[in-house]
């Protein structure tokens, strides 16, 4: 139940995501990197941590250029070909 929870909330977030691209606020970014789940864990709260400060305004009306804006982080671990494209 909780994967399919985890599906559902991916596959709005992508169509809110691409339905909404605007280059004003960069547009997506993707990348490939090569990490282990604790290197992936540390991204995770990382990428919280920076956000923190701005989730934090989302109580209050937003000042002349702001706007309410969502971010998306998925770290989606590829199949490993040594193990005959089983990942983690």
């Amino acid at each position: 139940m909780r994967r399919e929870l985890e599906r559902l909330v991916v596959e709005r977030e992508m169509r809110s995501i691409l339905d909404a691209t605007d280059d004003t606020y960069g547009g997506p970014v993707s990348a490939l990197a090569v990490v282990t789940p604790g290197e992936a864990a540390e991204l995770r709260r990382v990428w919280l941590a920076l956000l923190a400060p701005y989730v934090a305004r989302t109580g209050t009306p937003p000042d002349r250029g702001q706007r309410p804006t969502w971010f998306f982080l998925a770290a989606t671990p590829l199949p490993d070909a040594d193990r005959g494209g089983e990942s983690e």
